[in-house]
């Protein structure tokens, strides 16, 4: 995966109904992609301004920790939780690096992210 990404140099994040950040594969693909700095954007489809402005925010507020992450395989989660945490410091920092990603990559005046701080996620009051 890591080889994919680096080849390509980025990477888009679709933003869905479903949350990416609370599954742990779908961490690894963010790992992988700070790994070798590739430029990481999230996508959302055009539709009604309405359904993309609950699903953007929503988005945001979904992601709560990379200790949170699902997985089918509990070994698979505790061997990419420690490479995310070798990586970024701890899964505290890995917590911030990605509240930030998503709070970069969501800012365009497109994607219409709440300004106001009671639905901001958390950590980032």
């Amino acid at each position: 995966m890591e080889g994919v990404i680096g080849a390509i140099g980025k990477i888009a994040f679709p933003i869905t109904p479903i949350p990416l950040f609370d599954r742990i594969w779908c961490l690894w693909e963010l790992l992988c992609a700070a790994r070798v700095d590739a430029k990481m954007q999230f996508c959302a489809a055009p539709g009604f301004r309405m359904d993309k402005r609950i699903m953007v925010n929503d988005f945001i507020r979904a992601f709560t920790s990379v200790e949170n992450a699902r997985a089918s395989v509990s070994a698979d989660r505790e061997v990419i939780l420690r490479e995310i945490a070798g990586h970024f410091g701890s899964l505290g920092q890995a917590d911030e690096y990605i509240r930030d990603l998503l709070d970069k990559g969501l800012s365009d005046r497109w994607f219409e992210k709440y300004l106001d701080p009671e639905v901001r996620p958390p950590g980032k009051n």
